[in-house]
């Protein structure tokens, strides 16, 4: 079902990364590249080369996300080289604040030099739009972690779905003590021209919470202009069976204190029935 998936405690050995070290390692890989339109990189530095070469062009109207987790406080990017399209071409990074607001950090686009930037936190999204006017000739993105390891003690899951439908409960298995958790899902189903409907089934939060803060289920979905908030869902009592409709990627992002007697999330996506 995954593309790739992330999973662990901040601070101790790690699991689920493709190309993992031992699981008695703190370490992350030291570098993953991406070719995919979307991806998960969990890794201590890495390239994004996105339809980056004379063969390949990029499409009109394309919404890709990477999900990029360092493990540093501190995640540097550096565009070698790009061959946008149009000025509305772009990449924007984001990072998720305690509320579940997408805050853009950067834009890069066709008028950026070749500087370095730099954004303070282990977990970052990079999203790339572009418009309708016509196909582009890609572009080369590096990133790496940088500074003092990130702050340890929470747990936290992270994962990219690209199938064209499934399900999904995490944590998938009972956390025994009571933990802060950060999950994060991007829904990038393969299916040309369809749409598909997210159903989210469950949302357990903290029961003596009345506000968003480290506590909510938020959704946002992909549009030329970067990321929309589609749902916020704050409230202490289950969310039973909200949906959503898309035909781009979605951004799930769950957090929430997790024990043995919390459900935490569960949801499923489909392709969209054509009335």
């Amino acid at each position: 079902m995954f593309s790739t998936f992330f999973s662990g405690v901040a601070g101790a050995a790690v699991s689920g990364v493709r190309d993992t070290p031992p699981a008695d390692s703190l370490e992350l890989p030291a570098a993953l590249n991406s070719t995919k339109c979307g991806d998960l990189l969990a890794t201590r530095s890495g390239f994004i080369s996105y339809k980056y070469n004379e063969n390949e062009k990029y499409n009109n109207n394309e919404r890709c996300i990477w999900t990029i987790r360092t493990h540093k406080w501190e995640t540097k990017f550096l565009l070698h080289d790009s061959n946008f399209h149009s000025e509305k071409d772009r990449l924007l990074i984001y990072a998720v604040d305690e509320n579940g607001e997408m805050q853009v950090k950067a834009k890069i686009d066709s008028g950026t030099g070749r500087d370095f930037v730099g954004i303070l936190g282990p977990l970052l999204f990079v999203a790339f739009t572009s418009d309708e006017s016509g196909v582009g000739g890609g572009f080369e993105l590096e990133f790496f972690g940088f500074g003092y390891n990130e702050a340890t003690g929470y747990a936290y899951g992270h994962g990219h779905l690209d199938s064209a439908s499934g399900d999904l409960v995490w944590p998938e298995k009972p956390i025994e003590f009571y933990m802060n958790t950060l999950a994060t899902f991007t829904l990038s189903p393969e299916l040309p021209d369809s749409r598909f409907q997210l159903t989210v089934e469950t949302v357990d939060l903290v029961s003596n919470l009345r506000s968003c803060q480290n506590n909510f289920l938020t959704v946002h979905q992909l549009f030329e202009e970067g990321l929309v908030l589609r749902l916020r869902y704050c409230e202490p009592d289950l969310l039973s069976s909200a949906q959503i409709s898309s035909s781009a990627p979605l951004l799930i992002v769950y957090r929430a204190a997790v024990g043995p007697n919390n459900v935490g999330i569960d949801f499923s996506w489909r392709k969209e029935s054509k009335n």
